[in-house]
């Protein structure tokens, strides 16, 4: 079952991003690229700008999940930490934080209080539950118009066995933020903002809900000053949470604020998540709009070098070329 193992997988990564003592934690989109790749411990770290990866092997063995984790040391290719775990399925919520614990520990890692108790915080003690929520972040991982579709019926099979499972909310909300509904912005982002409202009702703590509430309230509300308070939060909550810069930048950036400052987050969004196209296109776009064009111009080929198919990436080139003057490229 890919989900589940996806699902453990990036529960632990999602785990460790929350706590402030870990400098930086890659984002699951630019990680999972990884799951059979042929390159190195070296390769990987040096692409993804990290000095210590997690690696390891999930399997389901009759009723049993049998995990494999280590930490390995890039630089010596030397183990830091490993453990194995036998876990009953039905013990499958507290997988991703006996193993995010274990891995702070072997880091030396300084937890406040606020952090081990969401390290141990289980959102909802449901299983099957939490099996609909993790197939429908799986379905909504893969971005199309039929994913979102069934991520969408995933997610709400999930709040039918547990009315209060914030994660699930939170889903429900993003489903309509990156609206592929095939309804209007307008119909579509207040079904959103109702949903991240909702997650945030049962955890006001939730840094995914903030987010999707921070770019809501500055990017369809126009209400700045709130939307720049929400985000700052969702990053004090989640400093490695990529979304939460990256929308935070923006924010500074299209207020003309500290065009400077929202550069650097967006820097830092890409940081954690090198791969993400999104990130990688919005960092030029942003460029450009602050008339940096060759450094946009830079970013842009890049861009699309990761995903020559991305749309918006030729869009904005185009406005780039125009500005450094080569149309004959603009018009190709």
């Amino acid at each position: 079952e890919v989900y589940r193992s996806y699902g453990i997988s990036q529960d632990i990564n999602n785990n460790l991003s929350k706590i402030s003592y870990i400098e930086k934690v890659i984002a699951w989109f630019s990680v999972k690229n990884f799951k059979k790749t042929s390159k190195s411990i070296k390769q990987i770290a040096d692409e993804l700008g990290v000095t210590v990866i997690l690696t390891g092997t999930i399997q389901r063995n009759g009723n049993k999940i049998e995990i494999n984790a280590e930490l390995i040391d890039a630089n010596s290719n030397k183990r830091i930490w490993g453990n194995n775990y036998d876990f009953a399925s039905g013990d499958i919520l507290s997988v991703q934080s006996e193993v995010a614990l274990q891995i702070v520990n072997a880091l030396s890692a300084k937890l406040s209080p606020e952090e081990k108790k969401e390290l141990h915080k289980n959102y909802t003690e449901n299983v099957e539950a939490y099996k609909y929520y993790r197939k429908g972040r799986a379905f909504w991982d893969a971005r199309t118009v039929v994913s979102f579709d069934s991520a969408e019926t995933n997610y709400k099979r999930a709040l039918e066995l547990d009315p209060d499972y914030a994660l699930a909310y939170a889903g429900l909300a993003d489903c309509y933020t990156y609206n592929q509904k095939g309804i209007p912005q307008l119909q579509a982002v207040p079904i959103g903002k109702d949903y991240a409202l909702k997650a945030l009702s049962i955890d006001s703590n939730l840094s995914e809900s903030l987010t999707t509430l921070g770019w809501i309230e500055g990017a369809f509300d126009y209400d700045w000053v709130k939307s720049k308070a929400t985000l700052q939060k969702a990053i004090k909550l989640n400093p490695n949470y990529p979304l939460a810069h990256m929308y935070y930048g923006n924010v500074l950036e299209y207020t003309g604020e500290n065009i400077e400052e929202g550069i650097k987050e967006v820097k830092k969004a890409l940081a954690l998540d090198p791969l993400s196209v999104s990130v990688n296109w919005v960092l030029g776009r942003n460029y450009w709009l602050a008339k940096k064009y060759d450094l946009a111009y830079d970013q842009l080929k890049k861009t699309m070098a990761l995903d020559p198919k991305y749309y918006l990436t030729k869009g904005t080139l185009i406005y780039v070329l125009i500005q450094r003057k080569d149309f004959n490229q603009a018009l190709e």
